[in-house]
């Protein structure tokens, strides 16, 4: 895996959300696994566990700016997806960006 910044994106419903990771692990080449962690206080570990789905975006030096919005938490930016550009992944539906 590349190293880099990381957006976790998740969905459940018509709620989604975006935060920022900086470690991602791969747990295995056969089947194709990472393994991430999430904060069980945080809105997107509750979209998770709820849709059963999400998805990665890794972010370069060169996007430092596309990745900035989603440093804040939805309780002090609930409006962060809203500003966001994104498609909706063909099978999950989570967003991408």
């Amino acid at each position: 895996m590349l190293y880099g910044f990381y957006a976790i994106k998740s969905k459940h419903g018509g709620e989604v959300n975006a935060i920022v990771a900086n470690w991602i692990s791969q747990a295995s080449f056969k089947p194709r696994l990472i393994a991430l962690c999430l904060q069980n206080t945080c809105y997107s570990d509750n979209l998770t566990e709820k849709g059963r789905v999400f998805a990665v975006n890794l972010f370069l030096k060169a996007n430092v700016d596309s990745i900035k919005p989603f440093t804040k938490s939805r309780a002090k930016n609930p409006e962060k997806m809203k500003e966001a550009k994104f498609s909706e992944g063909p099978e999950t539906g989570c967003p991408i960006l």
